[in-house]
């Protein structure tokens, strides 16, 4: 199921610079407030950035968006947090992945993203220990990936019960719960490629697979990657 807040945030993504006026028009939504509020919570959450446009306006932009303001500035790209990679907008000519896709690959369904009875995000089965690449996808897409060098079960652990200097965990840890809590089901498939060698110079099977799916597609939830 795509919420409101799915659709405002790939029209972001997708023509950045756009106000919310422009936006409530645009995607046809009757309450213009209602644009305001989910802008207002994207840019809390880390995941857009509001900003003075051209037209003097507040306008919303993907965080590692680069615009210049009326007056002539530059605005600042998003900061790399400790726990992430480098910055990175996901392009909208990328196609999506989709959990046909992993399957066919090699990935392996691995579980279900669920709330317990207390409201905390937990995985309905246990994970494997080793270092992998995971993905989580949502209505047979994959939304996010990222990759586990500290072994899948342990990495997980951190989206469920982040600690307050992990902003990546707290903004993953923010998004599956509202996810979950608007009636969507998120999978989590995982793989274990073998690590390669080139000109007996040792390469990482997890980092470059992690690498080469975000520079091949689509995924909404990637933010910040490599």
């Amino acid at each position: 199921m795509v919420t409101q807040t799915d659709q405002i945030l790939d029209f972001i993504l997708r023509f950045p610079g756009r106000d919310d006026d422009e936006i409530a028009r645009l995607l046809k939504i009757s309450q213009r407030q209602t644009v305001n509020i989910v802008c207002r919570k994207l840019a809390e959450r880390g995941r857009i950035r509001r900003a003075k446009g051209p037209s003097g306006k507040l306008a919303n932009y993907p965080v590692t968006f680069n615009s210049r303001s009326a007056e002539g500035g530059v605005a600042k790209s998003a900061v790399i947090e400790p726990d992430t990679e480098v910055a990175v907008a996901p392009k909208p000519s990328r196609p999506p992945l989709t959990a046909e896709q992993l399957l066919r690959s090699g990935f392996k369904l691995s579980a279900q993203w669920r709330l317990s009875p207390q409201g905390i995000l937990e995985t309905d089965r246990k994970l494997p220990r080793d270092k992998g690449v995971y993905a989580f996808a949502k209505a047979g897409i994959a939304v996010y990936v990222g990759v586990a060098t500290m072994g899948l079960r342990k990495r997980l652990y951190f989206y469920a019960r982040p600690g307050v200097t992990q902003r990546t965990s707290l903004r993953l840890n923010a998004i599956l719960k509202e996810e979950l809590n608007n009636g969507a089901s998120i999978a989590i498939y995982s793989a274990c490629p073998p690590d390669l060698d080139w000109n007996g110079m040792p390469v990482s099977g997890i980092a470059g697979l992690e690498i080469g799916l975000i520079q091949a597609f689509r995924l909404p939830w990637n933010i910040r990657g490599v």
